[in-house]
C-alpha cells in the first residue's frame, strides 16, 4: 500500500501474513485499486457465513484516504466456505480484519475499525516475506490442533481471544499443589475461568501434570488421581458444562516409571476423563535411526532411554499422544532422514506413528510400541525459537543470531500439508504464551512473529505482526 496516497498508520503495532495468505494470489483475497483505491473483498466471514463486499475510499482534501465506506448494494452472499483462512473476518462493531489483498503488485494485510458503513484503517503491512514470496498456511480444519498455556507466567495474559479460540484441545500446565489437594493450584483455577470461555465451540480443555520442572517421582498414584479429580469436579461446578475440564495430560519426564504412568492413566480415565500424554521421542540401535515404514526401535520416553510410556499406550487408557519433536539433543534420532532440527521430521514421525498403529494392542507389552486405532496423536513443536531448547525446527539456537520466522513457518507448513495425518492427527506447540509474547522474559525472541505460529499453523484469526527482516 503507498505511502503517498493512503493515510499514516493509526496504531503502530501491524498485521503481516494473516492466518491464510497462500502462495499465489488466492480467489478469497481481496484487491485494492492501484489508483481508484476501491476495496473488492471476494471473501468476508461474519458469524458462520460468507460474503462479497465493495469498499470505496474516502479521500480527505490533502487526497489521502484513511476511511473507506460500504458500496451500496455491494454485500452479497459468497460461495466461500467460511473456514477459508484467505477471507477477510468482520467481527461488527469492533474490526474487520483484511488477511490478504492484493495492491501495487504485493500481497497485503490491513486492520480496519468497523463503525458500519465505515471502516477506518487501523494498520496495513505486506503480506510476504523479504524475497517476495508469500506465506504457505495450513487449511482450516485439516488438522486436530493441540496447543498449551503456561497458566501461571504473566505472558498468559498477553494472548489474545483468537489464540485461546484457534486449538481444537487447550492445555493448561501445569498441576503443582493440586496433586497434594484436592483443590486445583489457584492460578490455574484462574486461568481456566478466564480462558475457557473464549475456546472455540466443540473444543476441550485439559489440565496437564508434569512438565520440565514437574515431579520426579510420585509415590502414590491413587491419591493424586483422588486429589486431581475433586480439584477438576470442583472447578468443573463452577463453569458452565462447555466449559468445563474433560481431560488430564500426563505430561511426565524426569524418567517417571512405566508403572507409575500406567497407573495414573488408568486412573484418571476410570474417572470419567480423557487421557493424554506428552512423551519424549527416542530410539534404540546406533547411530540411532528410524526406518518410518518399520519403527519398531522407537520409544516414547520420559527420560533417558526406556519406552516408560509404551504400556500406558498399548493398555488403551490413552486417547492422544502429543509427542514432544524437539529438545532431545543432537543426535538422538533421526526418522526418515530428517531430525527435530528440520521441518521434514513431521511427515516421517506421522509416516512411523501410523505404521504402529493397530486394530487391537491386546497382549502387546507396549514395547515395540502399539498403537490402538483409536487413539489420535499430534506431533509437538515449539511456538517460537525462545520457547524451544537447543535442538528444535528454529535453528540455530543461540539468541545472538537471527532467523526469519516467517521462511520457518512457511515451510513448515508445507510439511503439514503434505504429511499422512489422516484427517484425525495433527500438531501440538509448546507454548502459546510464547507464541504471543515472543521477546518477553523468559522466551527474549526478539525474531518471531507474534502469533506466527497460531496464525499459520492453526487458522488463528487474529493476523500475525512479524518484526523487520534482520
Amino acid at each position: 500500500m503507498k505511502h503517498f496516497r493512503i493515510f499514516c498508520l493509526l496504531v503502530t503495532s501491524v498485521f503481516v501474513g494473516g492466518s491464510g495468505v497462500a502462495f499465489g494470489h488466492d480467489a478469497a483475497c481481496g484487491t485494492l485499486g492501484d489508483e481508484d483505491l476501491i476495496l473488492t473483498l471476494p471473501c468476508v466471514v461474519s458469524g458462520d457465513k460468507a460474503y462479497s463486499a465493495t469498499l470505496l475510499p474516502i479521500k480527505r482534501p490533502d487526497g489521502n484516504v484513511g476511511k473507506w465506506t460500504l458500496q451500496a448494494g455491494s454485500v452479497k452472499s459468497a460461495s466461500f466456505v467460511p473456514g477459508n483462512n484467505n477471507c477477510a473476518n468482520f467481527n461488527p462493531g469492533v474490526s474487520l480484519a483484511v488477511r490478504c489483498v492484493l495492491h501495487d503488485g504485493a500481497l497485503w494485510s490491513a486492520e480496519f475499525g468497523a463503525n458500519y458503513p465505515v471502516f477506518d484503517l487501523r494498520s496495513y503491512a505486506k503480506a510476504v516475506d523479504n524475497v517476495g514470496n508469500s506465506l504457505a498456511t495450513v487449511p482450516a480444519g485439516s488438522i486436530l490442533r493441540v496447543a498449551y498455556v503456561d497458566a501461571f507466567s504473566p505472558t498468559f495474559a498477553d494472548i489474545p481471544d483468537a489464540g485461546f479460540a484457534a486449538p481444537d484441545i487447550l492445555i493448561y500446565a501445569f498441576v503443582y499443589s493440586g496433586l497434594t489437594s484436592k483443590v486445583l493450584d489457584p492460578l490455574l483455577i484462574k486461568a481456566i475461568k478466564s480462558a475457557a470461555p473464549k475456546q472455540s465451540a466443540g473444543s476441550k480443555t485439559f489440565i496437564s501434570i508434569g512438565g520440565q520442572n514437574g515431579p520426579s517421582a510420585i509415590t502414590n498414584t491413587a491419591t493424586v488421581v483422588s486429589n486431581v479429580s475433586a480439584g477438576i469436579k470442583a472447578l468443573n461446578d463452577t463453569l458452565p458444562k462447555a466449559n468445563q475440564v474433560v481431560g488430564v495430560d500426563l505430561d511426565l519426564e524426569n524418567s517417571i516409571s512405566a508403572a507409575t504412568i500406567s497407573a495414573l492413566a488408568a486412573g484418571f480415565k476410570q474417572a470419567g476423563f480423557l487421557v493424554s500424554i506428552a512423551p519424549q521421542l527416542f530410539a534404540t540401535g546406533w547411530p540411532i535411526v528410524v526406518n518410518p515404514s518399520d519403527p519398531s526401535n522407537l520409544y516414547l520416553t520420559s527420560g533417558e532411554t526406556l519406552n516408560q510410556y509404551g504400556a500406558a499406550l498399548a493398555s488403551g487408557k490413552v486417547d492422544y499422544i502429543f509427542v514432544q519433536a524437539y529438545n532431545n539433543g543432537p543426535g538422538a534420532i533421526k526418522i526418515g532422514g530428517c531430525d527435530e532440527t528440520q521441518t521434514c521430521l513431521v511427515g516421517q514421525l506421522a509416516t512411523a506413528l501410523n505404521s504402529l498403529t493397530k486394530d487391537s494392542c491386546a497382549g502387546s507389552t507396549g514395547t515395540p510400541l502399539c498403537i490402538p486405532s483409536t487413539t489420535r496423536y499430534a506431533i509437538g513443536l515449539p511456538s517460537i525459537r525462545g520457547a524451544a531448547g537447543e535442538y528444535s525446527i528454529w535453528q540455530p539456537y543461540s539468541v545472538a543470531v537471527s532467523y526469519e520466522d516467517q521462511n520457518i513457518l512457511s515451510a513448515l507448513a508445507v510439511e503439514i500439508n503434505k504429511a499422512p495425518l489422516n484427517g484425525k492427527n495433527g500438531i501440538m506447540t509448546w507454548v502459546l504464551n510464547a507464541d504471543y509474547s515472543p521477546a518477553k522474559d523468559p522466551y527474549n525472541d526478539s525474531y518471531a512473529c507474534t502469533g506466527g505460529f497460531s496464525s499459520v499453523v492453526f487458522g488463528a484469526t487474529q493476523a500475525m505482526s512479524c518484526p523487520a527482516p534482520p
